[in-house]
């Protein structure tokens, strides 16, 4: 990416349905063949994260959106907050079996500490998400909030997305935890600079940990090992030589890379992968189709599903149960029960997939057709 500026990045972001890799599953998730599908996806483009429930105002809300600089520095509080949280858990060895809270669950839950499980705390998250969304195509910070926690690109977000994130600001700012909001609002909006720059060596680390670029395995990185195709080789090339192409020598001359060029670059590299990721679910979905009708049952799905892996927050895997596998048809067909419907639209599928964690599919599998011998699969 080198030194492209800002629009650049969003611009590829938005024209990835460019490439033969790549698709524009937003349009393709608010579009549709006919009104029964469109209306399944538009409803379904408010599953992927509990903020999205709060798009739309309620007729006594005010209807006036937050500044962008409130905006913000709620962004950054919260951030703050969830950052020292996690932190203190991790210090206590109190880490929650299934994690931290995911990122828009702690917005949310933000807004009902700040204000009481009530009207009042509805109505400010209301004006918080749509003061997000209403700012994220006008300025870079809002765009990069309104992305991480799936307000923004619902198809793409993920809790693992909101997990890498995070993982990035508790590196940049450690042992700083309590000034990140303070860090981060030196940001000026005006002329979309951080006024926060960092060394080379801090910028690797946020992404990977203290491993070896070339080698995957001695990473603390399960989001972007989980999710990067073609493993430390691609993270190199499209995020750590990228981040070197961004430096500039400070009056110091010590090498210094503005951290929302680092962020935005690790997070395009991301995307990218999720996009390639629901690609590739799309065509296994279509292949699956044999007689060409379009759809697929819950017996055809849940053989689909038995053959591909899930990928847990930690980096860990596992195969699918079955009740997570009807989990995710439900969700994909929007259904209460088990029913007699099908699976008809295959981006939902896909999207409904890999926000599951099904990626990829096992290593034994992947190699089947190239290996007869039962010994060479091993």
């Amino acid at each position: 990416i080198g030194k492209q500026g800002y629009e650049d990045m969003i611009q590829d972001w938005k024209s990835a349905s460019s490439s033969s890799a790549s698709s524009t599953l937003s349009s393709d998730v608010n579009g549709g063949v006919n009104s029964k599908t469109n209306r399944k996806r538009k409803k379904f483009g408010n599953v992927g994260s509990c903020l999205n429930q709060y798009s739309t105002w309620n007729k006594n809300d005010d209807h006036t959106c937050f500044t962008l600089y409130k905006t913000l520095m709620l962004c950054y509080e919260i951030i703050k907050q969830k950052a020292c949280q996690e932190v203190a858990a991790e210090q206590k060895g109190q880490i929650p079996k299934d994690g931290h809270s995911n990122l828009p669950s702690f917005f949310e839950n933000f807004f009902f500490r700040s204000h009481g499980v009530g009207k009042l705390a509805k109505r400010e998250l209301r004006k918080f998400v749509i003061s997000l969304k209403y700012w994220h195509d006008k300025d870079r910070r809002a765009e990069l909030f309104a992305v991480v926690t799936g307000v923004s690109r619902p198809d793409i977000y993920s809790v693992a997305l909101g997990d890498f994130f995070m993982r990035m600001i508790k590196r940049f700012f450690e042992g700083e935890e309590k000034s990140i909001a303070e860090h981060l609002g030196k940001y000026d909006f005006r002329s979309k600079i951080s006024n926060y720059y960092i060394p080379r060596k801090i910028a690797i680390k946020s992404m990977i940990g203290p491993g070896k670029r070339m080698k995957a395995s001695t990473w603390d990185a399960p989001e972007l090992v989980s999710i990067s195709s073609n493993g430390a080789a691609g993270v190199n090339s499209d995020i750590i030589e990228g981040i070197e192409q961004l430096e500039h020598n400070s009056k110091d001359m010590q090498s210094l890379t503005d951290i929302d060029d680092v962020i935005f670059l690790a997070l395009d590299f991301f995307i990218g992968q999720a996009v390639e990721i629901q690609r590739h679910l799309r065509e296994l979905f279509d292949n699956l189709d044999e007689d060409g009708s379009g759809t697929l049952n819950w017996e055809e799905f849940k053989k689909f599903g038995e053959s591909m892996t899930k990928v847990h927050r930690n980096g860990d895997r596992s195969l699918f149960t079955d009740d997570e596998l009807l989990a995710i048809y439900k969700r994909a067909n929007h259904i209460e029960d088990d029913g007699d419907s099908e699976l008809s639209d295959s981006y939902i599928v896909a999207i409904a997939c890999y926000q599951a964690g099904m990626y990829h599919p096992p290593i034994h599998f992947e190699f089947e057709e190239d290996h007869e011998n039962e010994d060479e699969v091993k």
